[in-house]
């Protein structure tokens, strides 16, 4: 059977002589991973558009369970991360998230759509990596089963107080008054409000946000622990990025 895709390549394993085996994260098949001969060699057809980073048109050949790619031809890459160490680094991660946490054999394009667009800012540049590392993290999360409920108090259904707290357990707000011993972070105005955009808008809006340096980087710390909590597992490109930045 031939299946024809656009899928971006998320990550890349070299095997014997000059094979490569890729991951996928394809539109209507979610993660995949396939087997491309010959594609080391820097003059084959298909090694430019089986590198990692890169969204390519596909021919897939599948027999039983095993994928084989027949052709590939370059829609887009983000070869220019590898001239930062720090942007490198943090699309690995976003695609290690995405590889994990993506479903196999199931359609995936809001997560395609989210990992696209994040790798397209992180090239630009035009948006902080720590607001854009916590837009990926808790859409994320979003996308893939683990949404938090942050439209209202918990206990007394309170909407807007000037702190509420946050449990990375429950993924639930409580106002001051209900203040759940369960609670691990504190939100003002403002971190409540990005988590809420993030969560909850709509994704041609999704990046249209920005908050200070500092609440940039308390909302990191709480979109980084929610996941890692909810998830329960550690990611080796994270503790590398983190030990470079």
């Amino acid at each position: 059977m031939q299946i024809s895709t656009p899928a971006l390549i998320i990550k890349v394993m070299d095997m014997r002589e000059n094979d490569r085996l890729v991951t996928l994260l394809t539109k209507n098949l979610g993660v995949v991973k396939a087997f491309v001969s010959g594609a080391k060699k820097v003059g084959h057809k298909n090694h430019s558009a089986t590198s990692l980073f890169c969204y390519s048109d596909f021919l897939l050949t599948r027999t039983g369970n095993t994928y084989k790619v027949k052709d590939a031809s370059l829609i887009n890459s983000f070869f220019n991360l590898s001239s930062n160490i720090e942007n490198l680094a943090l699309a690995q991660y976003f695609c290690e998230l995405t590889a994990t946490l993506s479903p196999e054999e199931t359609p995936a394009d809001e997560q395609l759509r989210l990992v696209l667009n994040t790798l397209n800012f992180l090239c630009k540049g035009n948006i902080d990596n720590t607001i854009l590392k916590s837009i990926f993290e808790m859409r994320t999360m979003v996308i893939t089963g683990y949404m938090p409920n942050l439209l209202a108090c918990s206990e007394c259904g309170k909407f807007d107080d000037e702190i509420m707290s946050f449990s990375i357990e429950n993924g639930e707000i409580c106002c001051k008054g209900c203040k759940s011993v369960n609670s691990n972070y504190l939100l003002n105005k403002t971190l409540l409000s990005a988590l809420r955009h993030i969560v909850y808008s709509d994704f041609n809006k999704l990046f249209n946000f920005r908050v200070p340096p500092e609440s940039a980087k308390q909302l990191n710390k709480i979109t980084e622990n929610y996941l890692i909590y909810q998830t329960d597992r550690q990611y080796n490109t994270l503790n590398f990025y983190k030990s470079i930045i």
